[in-house]
């Protein structure tokens, strides 16, 4: 178990995957909201909610992976069609993509602590 070599967005989503013990599943709430799986992981946030405060405080960190427990873009499924003028969602957007930061929603994962997410990927990352 957790024999990640983590280098990009999907090594981290895929590892928590494996950690937590879940199957991928087809219809999901848990999936990439912004941004490109395939780039290159330069740290990691975890939070309950992804606000353009805890946008803005991940990229202060150098965090590029933002993994939410709640929608980022304020329904279940994250669908943000009904949302293409809406102010607060394009700030939110535009934050993300100045950035560079990726989120994704890992509301399966619910419960596990901070320390158990820093544990895994400092484990992955001795084993790089």
């Amino acid at each position: 178990m957790l024999n990640h070599r983590v280098e990009t967005i999907q090594d981290v989503i895929d590892l928590i995957l494996e950690a937590v013990g879940v199957e991928p599943i087809e219809r999901t709430v848990d999936t990439i909201k912004s941004g490109d799986p395939a780039q290159p992981v330069t740290g990691v946030a975890t939070t309950f909610l992804a606000t353009t405060d805890v946008i803005e405080r991940a990229a202060s960190a150098g965090a590029n992976l933002i993994i939410t427990h709640e929608p980022t873009f304020y329904n279940h499924f994250d669908q943000v069609d009904w949302l293409e003028d809406d102010a607060v969602y394009l700030n939110k957007r535009r934050l993300l993509e100045e950035h560079g930061n990726n989120v994704s929603r890992a509301a399966r994962a619910a419960g596990v602590p901070r320390s158990t997410f820093r544990s895994w990927l400092s484990r992955a990352e001795r084993r790089g």
